[in-house]
């Protein structure tokens, strides 16, 4: 029992002396939310606050998920690799400064809810910043002249106009995006292996979010192809698109429910907009570390 406790002790001094070196992390988190509320408040948007939506989901993968898969690999690599002085191996495996990262990286991914939250808050008072979608029609004809006068959708669906192809598509846009994405937030911010790109791995992670999906995304804003229709009047111009996707309405993963929960956006009210991530997936697939 005196191993044990000597073992959490030194733990826990280990996890705040590391909570302690991560203070700018969470200065810049404090301060992103405080601007984000004040912005708000003056603009009188405060029912765009959107908060406790990530609390649960961050506690289940952060808390309970995600470790625990840490911790199931850290124990298989140690039982696969060696056949003798195996409890030498997982001591060390398992050591305080070892729990000390899992843990202080934990709590800084518990705190960045606050974030996240801020995010989305920001995001949800975008059309009411702007007075609506404005630019879906300039950008919509950039996008044809980048493509020699035809919509680019029509050159994918040339090969990709396939339900399998649909299908891997939605599954990479729902699934496989989130766990490459906060997967390996996670992996950084709590693994010793990336303790040398740590901090600012995390740095980045949180201002691509805030350039790309709050500073351009207001400044360019446009509700893409799915509402094109609703906010121009050209329902024809993605009609065939719109209908392909239609056809996997039932999927799990089919874009049509975020669609048309997304449509509450259209409107003035209520105040709440489609969810965070669609429009802001492919910035971060090009701009994260």
């Amino acid at each position: 029992m005196t191993g044990f406790l000597r073992w959490c002790r030194n733990t826990i001094s280990e996890t705040a002396r590391m909570v302690r070196a991560d203070a700018a992390l969470y200065l810049f988190v404090l301060a992103y939310t405080v601007a984000g509320l004040f912005l708000l408040q003056l603009t009188d948007t405060e029912d765009s606050a959107t908060y406790w939506v990530y609390v649960r989901r961050w506690a289940i993968l952060f808390i309970l998920f995600f470790p625990m898969v840490a911790i199931i690999i850290d124990a298989a690599r140690v039982v696969h690799r060696l056949n003798a002085r195996r409890g030498l191996a997982m001591r060390r495996a398992f050591s305080p400064a070892r729990m000390a990262t899992l843990a202080s990286g934990v709590a800084l991914l518990m705190v960045m809810v606050l974030f996240q939250g801020t995010f989305t808050s920001l995001k949800n008072a975008m059309t009411y910043w702007r007075d609506g979608f404005q630019y879906d029609r300039i950008q919509a004809d950039i996008d044809r002249l980048l493509h020699f006068g035809v919509d680019p959708w029509r050159l994918l669906y040339s090969f990709g106009e396939h339900d399998v192809i649909r299908t891997m598509v939605e599954w990479n846009y729902n699934v496989l995006w989130f766990v490459l994405c906060f997967g390996l937030l996670f992996f950084v911010a709590t693994s010793p292996r990336a303790a040398a790109i740590r901090g600012r791995y995390i740095t980045c992670f949180m201002l691509t979010w805030i350039v790309c999906g709050n500073v351009f995304a207001t400044l360019f804003l446009s509700a893409g192809p799915a509402f094109y229709g609703e906010v121009t009047g050209d329902a024809a111009r993605f009609a065939e698109q719109l209908a392909f996707l239609a056809r996997g309405a039932e999927s799990p993963n089919s874009r049509l429910p975020t669609r048309l929960i997304s449509g509450r956006c259209m409107s003035p009210a209520p105040r709440a907009s489609a969810p965070a991530y669609p429009r802001f997936r492919a910035s971060m697939s090009r701009s994260s570390p």
